[in-house]
């Protein structure tokens, strides 16, 4: 479901607000919950380093030609 900007600016309904649809005698009645959050709100820095790789380095060139090939549905290791 696509809401407008206008709506979704006037509720501070940003990405991960989740919103709970009810059927009503007059219609379709949104609700939000301020606290319910797909992802909780994160900053860059606390993210960055999280994921730890145990191998050799790998360049930039080969990360993009990895994600090109998975794009294409093939596995990098064929």
């Amino acid at each position: 479901m696509v809401l407008p900007s206008s709506i979704r600016k006037a509720h501070n309904w940003g990405p991960g607000t989740e919103l709970t649809l009810e059927d009503t005698p007059s219609g379709v009645l949104i609700r939000s919950n301020d606290k319910s959050r797909l992802f909780p709100e994160t900053r860059f820095d606390d993210v960055f380093g999280s994921l730890k790789y145990d191998g050799p380095p790998v360049s930039l060139d080969d990360m993009d030609k990895a994600i090109e090939l998975m794009l294409r549905g093939k596995n990098a290791g064929d």
